[in-house]
């Protein structure tokens, strides 16, 4: 029998695959194959069987996949075959649920299973597979490819990266092309193959191409080659990954195939991995040891001079002096106070980093590896020759002592050398920690175990052979403007010379700090060092080309320019002229102050473009200027390396008109020292240059050229020579850390007497004890939101309560679900009961929604202060304050408040007890619903059942009272709350501004004669007080006035002297993007710590000086939210979502990062038929583009392209842009554009403000009009409708890499997170690419995998339900209420909604099935839901509110009391409701199949309806009778049983054996029945384990499809196998709407199951289909 292409996907998947897998685990567990490693080895999120069956792929795929090299060591798996197993599992996936193969599919599923037999070294199933892959399509010949006749297989070595290139090496790969036996030929001729290997990440070829031809006319050719690895491409490799072999055969005629092998892993350039022996492994690592870098070179030297002179070392044995350079090398390491850890994973297991001497000394810190790499590095420098070498578990150096370059060759020749006195060893962490460095100084214990480890060793790599072999050590690595990485031209060594002066001490050399306190926490210090940069890295320290641009100002001009600027002038900036001389210079710049930049045109346009985004952003996010002038240049040493450091910071502002750019002083900003470099300075040489750090002043500003004159007499002073030039940079440099390290520095105790820095310093690991105690459980949450202005949730009114209270807490607030509303009714509630806050965030977009909503809707704007711009000014500030001393106190009634909160506490009396009757429970008793669902269920059975349930269920309506429920008056008990609500809310601000304005006059009362000098510093014009004397001075009479102050982490540290308090509550919005170093600070000027942010969000963005990361310490990273989460600090979630105005916007990142958590609320369009991406549409599209990515590495062959850019792409965004300001010509859209690189969103920004519109530029400037960020800087904001650039795209051989940025990082879903949750209507996705060029099983990171998937979406126009419909619990009364409906004539969707929260019934009138009505009512009922939620507000005001928001024209409550009573008068309300409502405007209600988008290839299975078997003819009676002694009678009863099995199956023996007894004689008969299952025993046909009958085992193996009408030919539901209705429902839920509820699904499966109407109540129905939904959602998941 011919098998089908997905039964040859089968076969091969699940019979030949799975038996090679479990010989190959049971060969690497060995002895630890026991079902509780095997258990251990499955933990995760399905449970493990007791005994694990390893015969099974996916316990297979589970194991191998989840638990591969250096996670335990347990499995050392092959390079590449966890990737293959991840997509042989998609296959199967794939095939088992029935989707079609065609022959691609078929034959790469088929290559899939060899490539894993190839990487497992199983030869077994090989030639098996062959013939499978001989059968594609039934075996036709020729293939309809004529390439799939050629087999090709490729062997290769599977790690290499740039240290290999440096070598020199040449790997080899050896290839073999073959003709299928048997198929014809297929007239290919000579086919021209090119082998090439593409590194994923970045999408480079990382060797150079191998091409050959092979004429055909030969079935095989076999060939090797050394393949020329690419150095230019693999130093481009960001981190270490995947890549692939890409094999391209291009026939005469010019058809071409390519094939791709997976397994190949390629290294970072500063990564190594034990991989090959000496001459692959080996070599490679010798490239790390770099003698030449300037670090090395510096601790050379400095050896050198510890270890005396060279002339006076010129006699000395060569064991003497070698020891004593070793000793000394050693000594200068320890001066670094370096810290050495153990490395992590075994040397074959991982990859390791190896970072440079400067980046090592610089962390401080550093692996075994990497400290011997460094070690021996400084010995080659000072001519000792050494060896690495590497045992199992640490890295030691040996040096020769003997003048000699031994090298051993062998871990025992090795024992004897070193055992012998002619090596010295070294072992990396002693020499670290020690005085005790050599081998002979060791005790003899200790002597043993050295040698014993050195008996261990697994690679030894000599490194004067590596160098005599042409081993060189790598260059140096920078990255150019464009992020190209290049290496850089060291020149050749000099003579290495001891320091002039060298030291005599081996106390360590401190960076850190200087004047620190020695008693200060390490936590302290380690939040100053990532305050105060003092790396390289930071462009203040040592400033690079790409971190600012030089202007051509000739030295003696440098003065004069200082004070024009200064003074207020306006410079306009020019690009290069080569031909310009000075004397032309100088007289642009005093003439028309004009200056030329160092840059040429084309250049001029991009560095300045960006850079006035750069620095508009900055300001934006965190109210800080990052543009400066710097002024002057210290040219000088550190650790060998020159550095270029600039002396004097003017803050500047850079505008552009076109292509004109010009800068103007900051005028809120002031000159400023470069506190940084006097740091790193004084840390280094020892000299304070005071000079620099007191500046000589003049009217302008700073005195450049008697400053700059005096520094350079300070170090003439000191003997240095260092140099100090007259220079001029424009740049971008953070430098406003310095203020927040200060305070740290001198005032940390003062910050430390808050209670939750305090905790925060404390490592013992104790969970956070707060002092005002633990959150309250039990609070009113009514109570409190009648008290709040703005309306708020549960969840949001518990928030407020706690933080009112005194209590620390954080607050976990996901996309949309109103965090500013609460900060906003927190800040209201606390001013109302006389507390104090400060409200700190980094980006004054989010200050700005608080201050607005305070200002606009609670009417208390005149009591903010808002500090959080650095521009803010004295006068403004003053201002601010004289407006808050002018209110007064506004007339008031307390009485009628006080009425209205004692009504408002009655009213919630009367519903409360109308809940707690409808859902409380009585002793044993059920609730009035549970027994009304019960009575319900109760129809379709046994009518004494339904008795009883009557009788429960009247008696439960006495005892509650709900049998005379009046619903009228319970509906005027809702409308009194409401209005009393709102009464009662238009008084707070009355009632607030009493109690300020009270405590505001009482203090200022006590503060006597600091008062009237506050009042007078206040009216003066001109104030002569610094904001930051007045808060000083004045800080308790400010926080009076205006109680609530607006502030940045910077601002605080700016304005804010430290002192024991400022405020009583301090409250973070966006703390994901708050470090801890930068929170601490304002927590320390305040008692309790709110601290709101979501941890799915982005975290911190490291540091940038203008380019590079400033920071690498772990730190650096962690986010105040995160370290309050850890530290046991008590939290609150929110889960009301409000933003998205369609559900699907929300509906992934609910799915995917919230567990389903958040409650979003279904809008009348999300029941259109899809999305639509026009202008004024909604919800998720693709918008595929023919676009093409420009990597920096294609910029010579496109000049004419911006470097890391999609143009096309750039333009179809823009282009959308426009059409939605042209269909928009009244008011100006509210558009984002989010680009997925910084390159990217210049550009796009770039060709909008060139269009010249001036709407447009309007747009850009207006708050909710339209932004262009990208990943990094999108939080915060949010539009009607965000236009994506995904930017990148496959390149020129069709690989699309897999560097995507920051989503391809750890972390990177965070990104896409916060991009895909910033629209309210609609999102529209601009992709070059397919979703399945997307290859993200090939990436390690999570933040590809989820951007497929939402790509895959959008492409589909289908959003996914947060949780499953299976989760959602069944509500048998409310679907009684939808069968009167339908019954009405009206159109119902039962339980519509994404997320766990559900409009109970969508209601519309019926029309013509072709174009169904648009919804017109949502009715809202009192179930389990409404019960679950937290108050009046949250159960009966809100929801019907939102919706209302959302475009529900009309909102319905129907109460279950009211429908018992009459549910005729129910029908007919609901029925009028729908009528009432005029036609609607938006998109109609779609068929379910058409809003899912399913297609013909969505089908699972193709249903047939079910067969009935009839008996041909007459059956002889006497049949069965014989049957019990004759063979012949009971094989022919047997034949009748397989016959219906033909028909029927699978169906219960039951009811096999039932039809077979009526068959053969009258009526039902047990005992005829009992010989019949008897006599055919079970071995007639296949029974499963649920006593269901199968014709064959193979039969039951073929996944199983539905049988229309099967419910009216069966006895029950019982009787359809539970394998059928799993594939019924897994089409149902495949073609209906994500909305759809459990009850719709179910609905629709009913009726495809029977012709009858039958109710969901019918016994069994809904348990069985609820439960076969559970198991395909189940599946689908997997």
């Amino acid at each position: 029998m011919k098998l089908d292409n997905r039964d040859l996907v089968l076969r091969g998947l699940l019979g030949i695959l799975p038996a090679q897998l479990e010989r190959y685990l049971r060969s690497a567990l060995g002895d630890h194959c026991t079902p509780e490693t095997l258990r251990a080895l499955l933990e995760g999120n399905e449970p493990a069987p007791e005994v694990p069956d390893l015969a099974d792929l996916s316990t297979q795929i589970r194991i191998l996949a989840s638990h591969g090299a250096g996670e335990g060591g347990l499995l050392d798996l092959p390079e590449g075959l966890q990737a293959a197993l991840l997509q042989v599992r998609r296959f199967r996936d794939d095939a088992l649920a029935g989707r079609p193969f065609d022959a691609r599919r078929t034959r790469a599923a088929l290559q899939a299973v060899g490539e894993i037999l190839n990487l497992i070294q199983a030869q077994e199933g090989q030639e098996e597979l062959a013939e499978l892959a001989g059968s594609v399509d039934g075996g036709r010949a020729p293939a309809s490819d004529p390439f799939d006749a050629v087999g090709v297989e490729v062997r290769y070595v599977p790690v290499f990266g740039y240290a290999h290139a440096v070598t020199g090496a040449r790997p080899t790969a050896s290839m073999r092309l073959t003709l299928a036996a048997g198929v014809a030929e297929p007239g290919l001729g000579t086919v021209d193959v090119t082998l090439t290997v593409v590194e994923d990440g970045g999408g480079r070829e990382v060797v150079e191409p191998w091409n050959l031809s092979w004429d055909t006319s030969r079935a095989e050719m076999s060939v090797s080659r050394k393949l020329t690895l690419n150095r230019t491409s693999l130093a481009q490799v960001a981190q270490s990954g995947s890549a692939h072999v890409r094999v391209e055969l291009r026939a005469a005629d010019g058809r071409t195939t390519v094939r791709r092998f997976l397994g190949l892993t390629v290294l970072s350039p500063r990564q190594w991995k034990f991989v090959g022996g000496e001459r692959w492994a080996g070599a490679a690592l010798a490239t790390f040891v770099q003698p030449e870098q300037p670090a090395v070179e510096a601790l050379a030297a400095e050896a050198l001079g510890l270890s005396g002179s060279a002339d006076a070392q010129e006699g000395a044995p060569g064991a003497e002096r070698a020891d004593a350079l070793v000793g000394a090398a050693a000594s200068a390491l320890r001066r670094r106070a370096l810290r050495v850890n153990p490395t992590e994973g075994a040397w074959r297991a991982v990859p390791h980093l190896v970072r440079t001497a400067e980046d090592l000394l610089e962390a401080g810190e550093g692996t075994t590896l990497e400290v011997a790499v460094l070690l021996a590095g400084v010995l080659e420098r000072l001519g000792v020759p050494a060896t690495l070498m590497l045992t199992p578990d640490t890295a030691l150096i040996a040096y020769g002592r003997d003048g000699s370059d031994v090298h051993p060759t062998s871990p025992q020749e090795a024992v004897d050398l070193i055992g012998g006195g002619r090596m010295g060893l070294i072992d990396p962490a002693r020499a670290a920690r020690s005085d005790v460095v050599h081998l002979h100084e060791l005790d003899d214990a200790e002597r043993g175990r050295a040698l014993e480890a050195v008996r261990g060793v697994v690679l030894i790599v000599p490194l004067g052979t590596a160098r005599t072999a042409g081993v060189s050590p790598q260059p140096e690595l920078s990255r150019d403007e464009d992020g190209l990485v290049v290496e850089l031209d060291a020149g050749p060594a000099g003579p290495l010379e001891a320091p002039p002066a060298p030291l005599v001490t081996d106390a360590p050399r401190d960076r850190a700090e200087s004047g620190g306190d020695s008693g200060v926490p390490g936590r302290v210090e380690a939040w100053k060092r990532s305050l105060l940069d003092l790396s390289l890295r930071n462009p203040l320290i040592d400033r690079a080309c790409a971190h600012a641009v030089e202007m051509e100002v000739a030295p003696e001009l440098v003065p004069g320019f200082e004070d024009m600027v200064s003074s207020g002038d306006v410079i306009t900036l020019l690009p290069a002229d080569a031909d310009a001389a000075p004397e032309e210079r100088a007289a642009l710049l005093d003439e028309q102050r004009r200056v030329r930049l160092t840059v040429d045109e084309a250049e001029f346009v991009r560095r300045l473009q960006s850079m006035t985004v750069t620095a508009r952003t900055v300001i934006e996010e965190t109210g800080a200027n990052n543009l400066y002038l710097a002024v002057g240049t210290l040219t000088w040493n550190s650790d060998g390396r020159r550095l270029h450091s600039p002396l004097i910071l003017i803050p500047v502002t850079l505008d552009r008109g076109g292509d004109i750019f010009a800068i103007a002083v900051d005028k809120d900003g002031a000159p400023t020292p470069n506190f940084s470099l006097l740091a790193r300075y004084e840390a280094d040489t020892g000299v304070d240059l005071v000079e620099l750090r007191e500046p000589v002043r003049d009217e302008h500003g700073i005195d450049i050229e008697a400053t700059l004159r005096r520094v350079r007499a300070r170090l003439r002073t000191h003997k240095r020579d260092d140099d100090v030039k007259a220079s001029v940079h424009l740049g971008l440099f953070r430098f406003s850390t310095y203020r927040m390290w200060r305070d740290l520095e001198d005032d940390w105790r003062t910050i430390a007497d808050n209670p939750l820095v305090a905790h925060l310093l404390d490592e013992s690991g104790a969970p956070f004890a707060d002092p005002a105690g633990p959150l309250d459980a039990d609070s009113d949450v009514d109570a409190i939101a009648q008290n709040l202005p703005l309306m708020a949730d549960a969840a949001q009114a518990r928030v407020v309560a706690d933080a009112v209270e005194g209590r620390s807490l954080v607050v976990e607030g996901p996309p949309g679900t109103g965090k500013s509303q609460t900060v906003a009714n927190l800040v209201f509630r606390a001013l109302a009961t006389g507390r104090t806050v400060m409200f700190v965030a980094e980006k004054a977009s989010a200050l700005d929604v608080v201050a607005r909503r305070l200002r606009e809707e609670a009417g208390i704007g005149d009591l903010l202060l808002n500090l959080h711009d650095n521009g803010v000014s004295p006068l403004e500030v003053r201002q601010a304050l004289s407006r808050a001393l002018a209110l007064r106190v506004p007339d008031f009634d307390a009485a009628e408040a006080a009425g209205l909160r004692t009504r408002l506490g009655e009213l919630r009396g009367h519903l409360e007890r109308y809940r707690e009757g409808l859902h409380n429970q009585d002793g044993d008793a059920p609730s009035y619903y549970r027994a009304r669902q019960a009575l319900v269920g109760a129809r379709e059975g046994d009518p004494a059942e339904l008795e009883r349930a009557r009788e429960v269920f009247e008696a439960r309506a006495r005892d509650t009272g709900l049998a005379s429920f009046d619903v009228a008056w319970y509906n005027d008990l809702l409308r009194d709350y409401r209005d009393a609500l709102g009464r009662l809310r238009t008084a707070l601000t009355g009632e607030l501004l009493g109690v300020v304005v009270a405590r505001r006059d009482h203090v200022l009362d006590e503060a006597g004669e600091r008062a009237e000098e506050l009042r007078e510093a206040i009216s003066r014009r001109k104030g002569n007080l610094s904001i930051r004397d007045l808060m000083g001075t004045y800080g308790d009479l400010v926080t009076a006035i205006t109680p609530c102050i607006l502030v940045s982490p910077d601002s605080v540290a700016r304005f804010l002297p430290v002192r024991s308090r400022y405020v009583d509550i301090v409250v973070f919005d966006e703390a994901s993007q708050i470090t801890v170093p930068d929170a601490v600070g304002p927590m320390g000027r305040g008692q309790t710590v709110v601290v709101v942010g979501d941890p799915q969000q982005m975290p911190p963005v490291p540091r940038t000086g203008g380019g590079e990361p400033a920071v690498t310490a772990a730190q650096e990273r962690d986010s105040i939210l995160d370290r309050c989460l850890d530290a046991g600090v008590a939290r609150r979630g929110l889960t009301w979502h409000y933003r998205s105005r369609v559900e699907s916007l929300i509906a992934f990142a609910n799915k995917h990062y919230y567990d389903g958590a958040l409650l979003s609320f279904p809008s009348p369009i999300a029941l259109a038929a899809g999305p639509d991406d026009g202008p004024g549409g909604h919800g998720i599209s693709l918008r595929r583009v023919d676009g093409r990515y420009y990597g920096a590495d294609l910029r010579e062959e496109h000049p004419e392209v911006v470097p890391n850019t999609n143009p096309v792409e750039a333009d179809a965004v823009v282009a959308e842009v426009l059409r939605r300001f042209e269909a928009s010509p009244q008011a100006l859209p509210s558009i984002g554009v989010v680009a997925f690189n910084t390159r990217q969103r210049d550009l796009i920004e770039d060709l909008l403000r060139q269009t010249g519109s001036e709407r447009v530029l309007e747009a850009l400037e207006t708050r909710d009009g339209l932004f262009v960020r990208d990943l990094e800087n999108v939080q915060g904001e949010e539009r009607d409708t965000i236009l994506f650039s995904v930017t990148f795209s496959a390149n020129e051989r069709g690989d699309l890499p897999l560097n995507f940025g920051s989503l391809s990082e750890e972390g990177g879903e965070r990104w896409l997170n916060v991009a895909i949750t910033r629209a309210r209507r609609q999102i529209v996705v601009f992709s070059s690419f397919d979703p399945e060029d997307l290859h993200a099983e090939r990436s390690a990171h999570r933040g590809l995998r989820d951007l497929r998937a939402y790509l895959e979406q959008a492409r589909d126009r289908r959003s996914p339900r947060a949780l499953p419909a299976s989760r959602s619990a069944t509500d048998l009364h409310r679907n009684e209420i939808a069968e009167a409906l339908r019954d009405a004539g009206l159109e119902v969707r039962v339980g519509v909604g994404h997320s766990a929260f559900e409009i109970d019934l969508v209601l519309a009138a019926q029309g013509d099935p072709e174009r169904p009505e648009a919804p017109a009512v949502a009715v809202l009922l009192d179930g389990p839901g409404w019960n679950r939620r937290g108050g009046v507000t949250e159960r009966d005001l809100m929801p019907a509110d939102v919706l209302a928001t959302m475009g529900w024209r009309c909102v319905e409550r129907v109460w279950m009391p009211e429908w018992v009573a009459d549910p005729d008068a129910v029908v007919a309300r609901l029925v009028d409701a729908v009528r009432a409502q005029p036609p609607s405007q938006e998109a109609a209600v779609g068929e379910p199949g058409a809003a899912a988008g399913a297609g013909p290839d969505d089908a699972l299975t193709r249903p047939g309806d079910y067969r009935v078997w009839q008996p041909e003819g007459e059956l002889d009676a006497g049949l069965l009778e014989r049957a019990e002694s004759d063979p012949g009678a009971r094989a022919r009863l047997i034949e009748i049983a397989r016959a219906i099995c033909d028909v029927e199956s699978p169906l219960t023996r039951h009811r096999l054996v039932t039809t077979m007894s009526r068959a053969l004689g009258d009526g039902d008969d047990p005992s005829r029945e009992e010989t019949i299952r008897r006599i055919l025993g079970d071995d007639f046909a296949y029974i499963d384990e649920r006593d269901f009958v199968w014709r064959t085992r193979d039969a039951a193996l073929v996944p199983a499809s539905y049988r229309r009408g099967a419910l009216d030919h069966v006895g029950s539901i019982e009787e359809i196998h539970p394998r059928e209705l799993t594939a019924l429902m897994a089409e149902v839920r495949a073609t209906s709407p994500e909305w759809s509820s459990v009850e719709e699904l179910c609905t629709e499966a009913l009726a495809r199951l029977s012709t009858s109407k039958r109710p969901l109540s019918t016994p069994g129905v809904l348990p069985a289909l609820t439960a076969a939904l559970e198991e395909a959602e189940r599946r689908r998941r997997r």
